[in-house]
């Protein structure tokens, strides 16, 4: 059981990485709808993140309330969903502030 959640995981970071390193030098989207993630500025990364946070807490809810993995997988789970959310909000944050205030430099000098 663990090591097909993990190969799952594994698979998802894999893509990912591939994904944003796909994007890495594309001109990002600040205004305007777009469905693909690595496409947006850090402040729109903030902003849909933000958005999620009912969705995690809904699955947070589901997992309690349907799972049939045992108290200790459902912990595990959730634990990594509130972790990663939290640090992604925490990240993009500080990637919108850290670029706007380098975006205000550059238009000062």
């Amino acid at each position: 059981m663990l090591a097909e959640i993990m190969l799952v995981v594994g698979i998802a970071l894999l893509t990912l990485t591939a994904i944003t390193y796909a994007y890495k030098g594309e001109e990002k989207v600040d205004k305007g709808f777009t469905l693909n993630y690595h496409r947006l500025s850090y402040r729109r990364k903030f902003i849909r993140t933000f958005w999620m946070t009912p969705f995690i807490i809904f699955t947070i809810f589901f997992i309690f309330m349907l799972s049939t993995w045992g108290v200790e997988i459902d912990i595990l789970i959730i634990s990594m969903l509130i972790i990663s959310h939290v640090f992604q909000l925490i990240y993009t944050y500080i990637k919108w502030k850290r670029s706007e205030s380098e975006e205000h430099e550059l238009h000062h000098e």
